[in-house]
Parts: structure tokens; sequence; C-alpha cells
């Protein structure tokens, strides 16, 4: 079976990454930390911050988590209180919508199929009620690949801002953008809204640790102490070993293995979009960011493959894994049918060969 449905890289860690986490394991990291991560790692992602966005990080403003899904969700529960409505573009990661609902609000999806996978003002808009408390943004977005430009992020911006709603930035793809585009921080193109503004990322995508739970946040001082008061009645704190691991990381250190995953994944993702485009009733964007293509499948749907009928993406992602042996995520699981999910972070040998799997299947759409 080739997985097509993986939503992480298929290398190791560096081996930085994996000497420092060894050497922690000799020294005295089997205690507990500080509930908002280790000193020395906060003061790291906080002075990476502070150059990436050309805004003065303070370290007091971090909260290291226990990955970054955890991070988003202390957030929600953090700004979100009962009957809130929070404005969640479409298509989204689906955690975060029940992230929402265990808090007690209202996600309130934002369909953007028709604006390049992207928030506008008028769709905020057009959404908004007086209920509305936060808007997500993700970018670079998992699962379209789409990417925010400055002007796109500022108009968001403003309009929270005038609105008085705060704003949640995902951004854990954030060092998986390839030129000419680049990834911009909602923090540096509108530092004026940061006292309702929370940035979470991750290492996992950066560094292929997904296994090792590790993300963190940026926040203003009343939504950090809260933060801190629930991570500290949950999970204590993420793992002391793995925040160890990765202090030097989070500096810099490892900015030559992001920089060749980059590569690695650019080359598959051409070869990805050659052979997508000569796929009969498939259609694509071709994705600036993250490692996903979110493939357009709505001209298959209605038709059959071998007598059978494909009414919708979930019927044809059940197909595709039972007759062609490729598994993707169908758009339902992003809230959007009509479109699957296809991940190009995986060997180059499985990719050839679920493309040939691909193309076959549907040479038989009918």
């Amino acid at each position: 079976m080739v997985n097509f449905a993986a939503g992480e890289l298929a290398s190791l860690p560096p081996t930085g990454v994996l000497a420092a986490t060894s050497e922690a394991l000799s020294h005295a990291t089997n205690r507990y930390t500080d509930t908002a991560g280790i000193p020395a790692l906060r003061d790291a992602i906080a002075a990476r911050m502070s150059v990436e966005t050309g805004t003065l990080v303070d370290s007091d403003r971090i909260v290291v988590t226990n990955g970054a899904k955890y991070g988003l969700y202390l957030t929600v529960l953090a700004v979100v209180e009962q009957g809130d409505e929070v404005l969640v573009p479409a298509p989204y990661w689906g955690s975060l919508v029940s992230q929402v609902l265990l808090a007690g609000g209202r996600p309130v999806a934002v369909d953007t199929t028709e604006n390049d996978f992207r928030l506008t003002r008028e769709l905020l808009e057009r959404h908004a009620t007086d209920r509305t408390k936060a808007i997500l943004v993700n970018t670079p977005n998992n699962p379209t690949g789409a990417v925010y430009p400055a002007e796109d992020l500022r108009e968001i911006a403003d309009w929270a801002a005038e609105r008085d709603v705060w704003l949640v930035s995902d951004e854990c793809y954030s060092s998986l953008v390839h030129p000419p585009a680049r990834h911009v921080s909602l923090l540096s193109v509108a530092p004026h809204v940061q006292e309702r503004l929370v940035t979470v990322n991750s290492f996992s995508k950066s560094f292929a640790v997904t296994g090792w739970r590790i993300g963190y946040v940026h926040a203003a001082p009343a939504v950090v102490d809260a933060m801190k008061k629930m991570q500290s009645h949950t999970t204590s704190h993420a793992s002391s070993v793995v925040q160890h691991g990765l202090v030097s990381a989070a500096a810099g250190a490892e900015d030559a293995f992001r920089a060749d995953v980059l590569v690695t994944l650019a080359r598959s993702r051409s070869l990805v979009a050659d052979r997508l485009g000569r796929i009969p009733h498939l259609r694509f964007r071709f994705p600036d960011g993250a490692f996903y293509f979110f493939v357009d499948c709505r001209d298959a749907l209605g038709r059959s493959h071998q007598g059978r009928r494909i009414t919708d993406a979930d019927v044809l992602a059940d197909m595709l894994l039972e007759h062609a042996a490729v598994a993707v995520v169908p758009g339902s699981a992003f809230g959007l049918d009509g479109f699957f999910r296809l991940s190009y972070a995986i060997d180059e040998k499985d990719i050839l060969l679920g493309l040939d799997r691909l193309e076959g299947f549907f040479a038989d759409v009918r």
C-alpha cells in the first residue's frame, strides 16, 4: 500500500538533534521542568522569532507544549467561552473544530475554495456575527499548501482589530515554503494586534520529530498565565529530554537539514504535479508550502469505476484503497467534500508507484 495520507516527513531527525537528545539522557533531565518549558529552549525560540518576525519577542511570552496540537487546544480553552463563535477557513485541520466544540464554542466554517484557499475581508464580513470571538489563520495551510501573502494577513489583522476579535495563527509548516513564495508570520505584519494574537508553531514538521510531541505558543501574558495553569494541571510540561535535545536546533544549528528537506520536497512536488496534471478527472492548485496537494476530484463524482458509482470523496478514497492500494485523506476530514489530500513527503519510489496506480485507476473511471 502506498500511503499518501501521511502527515509527516519520511526522513529521520537531524543527527545533531539525535546526538543532543542522547546527550541529554546522560544528564539530570529526569526531573520536572518549568511548566512553560526550560529557559534555554524558550530563550532560543524567542530569539529565533525575533529575527524572523522583526519584532522583539520576550521568552516570558513563550509556552512550550506537548505538541502544537495541545498548544492549539490550550489556546482555544484560554480564549473561547461557552457560545463563542470561531471563524475557521475551510478546508481546515479537523482537530481545531473538535477543540472549539470541546471548549463550548461554535466553529463557523468559511469556504475559501474560490479564493485560492485563503481568507478575505469579504469572507470574514459575510460570516461574522456579534458572537465572533476568534479567527483561525493557518499558513502554510494544511491541507491545501496555500501560503498567505503579507497584504492578506494585514487585511485580516486590521479587520480583527476593528472588531476586537482574537487571532490564532497556526504556523506549524512555516519552514516548509517553496520560493518564490515565503512564509510571513502574522506577528511580523501586525504587531499592533499582538495582545490579541496567539501564534502556534511546532518542531515536528521542521525536524521530523512528530512522535516527540513538542510545540510552542507565543501569546500575551494573560493568555500565557492561563495556559501555564492548564498545562500544570494536565500534562505538567513537555518532555524534559526532548526539550533539552531541541535547544540547539531551535537556535538555528540544524538549518542545513531544513534546507535539504525543502530541496527534496521541491523535487517531489514537481514530480507529483507533472503526473497529476495528466490524470483525467483531477485538478489541483499548485501548493506553495507544507507538503500536500489538495486534489479537486469533483469531476469524478457521479461517475463509475468497474460498475461502482463514485458518490463522494469518501467513497473515492475507499475505492482507491481497495482497487489501487493507495491511501489518501478525503476532503470531508477537512470540512470540504469533492477533494482529497495527497502528501508528497514520502520516498520518491513510493510516489512513482502511487502515481502509476492512481493513473491506472482513473483511466477506468467512466
